[in-house]
């Protein structure tokens, strides 16, 4: 995957995480979330946790990181996330991302 595959990538997680808030602002939804609709505008479903928290992770699988030549797997420290939480007739979102130094320009801008 290229660094603007990458980028293309974060760029869509983002939209779909407003898409997904917006969808959760609405009245209709406050009493119980509908995380598919969540899952569908991020295009990977995630998992509820405890405390009705809704966290869908991004492993970066494209980066070969090793550390003092032991190889580090995506999944333990080189993964993404973003988490939503419903908080009345809203909800808030928190999240990470993984950037390699290429993507935190763009990302950012």
């Amino acid at each position: 995957m290229t660094a603007a595959q990458n980028h293309r990538d974060f760029i869509a997680i983002a939209a779909g995480a407003v898409l997904a808030v917006i969808a959760l602002t609405t009245p209709a939804l406050a009493a119980d979330p509908d995380w598919n609709q969540v899952g569908q505008a991020l295009g990977k479903s995630g998992a509820v946790q405890s405390g009705g928290i809704y966290r869908v992770g991004f492993p970066r699988t494209d980066l070969k990181v090793s550390v003092d030549g032991v190889a580090i797997r995506p999944g333990f420290a080189l993964g993404g996330w973003i988490a939503f939480q419903p908080m009345g007739e809203q909800a808030m979102v928190m999240g990470d991302l993984v950037l390699t130094q290429d993507e935190i320009t763009p990302v950012i801008f």
